[in-house]
């Protein structure tokens, strides 16, 4: 019998083995019998290391997790996902139990069912009595804690210590373990051969992932558990950093890469932890102090290096922020504030918060285009070169792309940024205007929400070749020849595809068109006439924004020599401004009467301007008769009087 074999730590006061004064461990009869009664891997530095490759029972760890799971924990199993813990006076378990973390069992103990754990078990508080059951722990300490303990068993735990503290030990069976510290008055230990025949010495091939890491013990706090510096890289378990160079061991191993037990990896005279991979100016080391990325010469991405915010801006590496005030450490540098001052001149705003005067500018990728250069000015919160986005939405945008009259591409601007007024600029390359001339070009933008063009005042610079436009909100925006924009208006109006013998004197051949405009409540918010304030009254000047005022007036304009127009005014009710006439100067007046106020009843709009329409004017196959709805909003509208509408009359809703 060899002790140092046997186990590491302490037997204290008498052992006793069927009334022997020493301990006898049996001689196996079989070479599939396991030969200890009590097994430590673990016994110091006076271990000689066992130059066979093969699996010697006398020296190795004998792995047998799947043979326990199989026969142990598989049918009939309490199974836990979580750490579990009962406590009672008295604890009779009959069926076994295993648990993913830890197991707490505090109370009197019977049981003659199996007990696991993936990491540390405890059993407290009282007299354990356990018959024919195996105590298993996959990768923790096993730890005994009764008055008195008597196990006809097996103790198993290959990577933890098992510790057994009680008035009186006894055990019919194995313990096997890296430890085993045993602290009894009494200890009576007997070695059973069936239990032996159970461990064979047949070990498994030991798998483990990642994941069982947390459960894994890391005697030295480097990161690495015990079992992987063991048997996987070879360092040493107990020693925080096995080759002495500053850097502890899992950070060489699964952030470096560099071998843990070799000062100078790659053998070029500078210790791993002088090395600067990243050459950031901060060494392995520092940043292993600091957290920061060793291949990573900015790790936070706020473009300044982890070295200059160490040593020179005494900004954090791992934060694009340091002082937390909404201005990014690189932007706190562009406007000269201080990266750790949250209000660098002290008027009680936050960096983050002030509006700066800024302009960004976007260079056209088509050169192709007349537009060159997308420009945005404002006063606005934050670093704009970072935090606004310029893109070309041609092709991209099928209705942006198919405007009437674009002139180059269409752009989506987007920002983060807080402002109340920006200045949009297009600058136009001349040249590429063709026809088209600067004074020419008007900015549209592209209201989605509502699927509508709005036409903005439009600021041409022909000495800087740009055009330009206030804002108080970015979406799609594009320019456009006017003239060109206006006449697919007209265009856009003209259903009919002879219209052009309309303009000739003489012919016989004419458009008959009611124009039905809404005046309902809900077109003060998508269009708005803008009474004259002072009067209280409509005025042409005010309403010169009013898009249903300006298609139905350029419609008028563009009336052929025999056609004949009439308007309808409707919101609730409908209300005849004029018959189909074709003077165009009444029917202009007639539009001073557009209002916003009411709801919105298509089936009256549409009845009242059917009636509008003679039964010699319906009859003539030479007239075009069409009424057109300029129109913001949904109403049902009844199959009468639909039908009402379909003896010779086109029906076309615009909005």
């Amino acid at each position: 019998m060899k002790l140092n074999q046997l186990f590491s730590g302490m037997l204290t006061a008498v052992m006793m083995i069927s009334g022997m004064p020493e301990v006898t461990v049996f001689a196996a009869k079989s070479s599939e019998v396991y030969t200890y009664v009590l097994f430590a891997a673990d016994k110091g530095e006076t271990q000689e290391e066992n130059e066979d490759e093969t699996f010697d029972a006398k020296n190795d760890m004998i792995y047998l997790h799947d043979k326990i799971t199989e026969n142990c924990f598989s049918d009939g199993c309490y199974t836990y996902s979580e750490d579990y813990s009962y406590s009672d006076m008295n604890i009779l378990l009959t069926d076994s139990i295993h648990v993913t973390g830890t197991l707490l069992l505090e109370g009197n103990f019977s049981s003659d069912s199996n007990i696991g754990a993936v990491s540390d078990i405890t059993l407290t508080g009282g007299n354990f009595n356990a018959n024919n059951i195996v105590v298993y722990s996959k990768f923790g300490d096993v730890c005994i804690s009764e008055n008195q303990v008597s196990l006809n068993g097996m103790i198993y735990a290959p990577f933890g210590t098992v510790s057994i503290d009680c008035g009186n030990f006894n055990l019919n069976g194995l313990i096997i373990a890296q430890n085993i510290v045993i602290n009894s008055n009494i200890a009576n230990i007997n070695y059973s051969a069936s239990w032996a025949e159970f461990a064979g010495v047949q070990t498994e091939e030991f798998r483990w992932t990642f994941d069982d890491w947390e459960y894994l013990s890391d005697t030295d706090n480097d990161e690495l558990p015990d079992l992987i510096e063991k048997e996987v890289i070879g360092s040493d378990p107990y020693v925080y950093d096995t080759d002495g160079d500053g850097l502890y061991d899992g950070y060489e191993c699964m952030i470096l890469n560099t071998d843990p037990m070799n000062s100078d990896t790659d053998g070029n005279d500078v210790s791993d932890y002088d090395e600067d991979y990243d050459e950031d100016n901060l060494v392995n080391g520092q940043e292993m102090e600091y957290g920061s990325k060793p291949y990573v010469s900015d790790t936070d991405g706020d473009t300044l290096s982890d070295g200059d915010e160490v040593t020179m801006f005494l900004t954090n590496p791992l934060v694009v922020d340091t002082d937390a005030d909404g201005l990014d450490d690189d932007d706190e540098m562009h406007f000269g504030t201080d990266p750790n001052n949250t209000d660098t001149d002290g008027n009680g705003i936050l960096d983050g918060n002030e509006k700066r005067r800024q302009t960004y500018t976007y260079k056209a990728e088509n050169e192709a285009g007349a537009v060159t250069d997308v420009i945005i000015s404002m006063n606005g919160t934050g670093n704009i070169q970072k935090n606004i986005e310029v893109e070309s939405v041609m092709e991209k945008d099928v209705i942006c792309s198919d405007v009437a009259g674009l002139v180059g591409e269409p752009y989506a601007i987007e920002t983060s940024s807080e402002f109340d007024v920006a200045t949009i600029t297009f600058k136009v390359d001349k040249s590429k205007l063709g026809d088209t001339v600067l004074d020419d070009l008007l900015f549209l933008w592209y209201d989605e929400e509502n699927f509508r063009f709005i036409e903005l005042d439009t600021i041409c610079d022909n000495e800087n070749s740009t055009v330009s436009v206030e804002t108080t909100h970015f979406s799609k925006y594009m320019i456009v020849d006017k003239k060109v924009w206006f006449e697919a208006w007209r265009i856009s109006l003209d259903y009919n595809p002879n219209q052009s013998s309309s303009n000739i004197p003489g012919t016989a051949f004419k458009s008959n068109t009611v124009l039905a405009i809404d005046c309902s409540g809900s077109m003060s918010t998508y269009d708005n006439i803008y009474y004259n304030s002072v009067n209280n009254a409509y005025d042409a000047q005010y309403a010169k924004n009013c898009n249903r005022i300006k298609a139905a007036t350029n419609f008028i304009d563009t009336m052929g020599y025999n056609d004949e127009t009439a308007i309808v005014l409707f919101e609730s009710d409908a209300e005849v401004k004029t018959q189909l006439i074709s003077d165009k100067i009444e029917l202009r007046l007639a539009l001073q009467s557009v209002h916003s106020s009411g709801g919105t009843n298509f089936n009256n709009a549409i009845t009242a301007s059917v009636n509008l329409f003679p039964a010699s004017v319906l009859n003539s196959s030479f007239n075009n008769n069409r009424i057109i709805m300029l129109t913001d909003g949904e109403s049902s509208v009844s199959d009468s009087v639909l039908d009402k509408a379909k003896n010779g009359i086109w029906l076309f809703l615009e909005g």
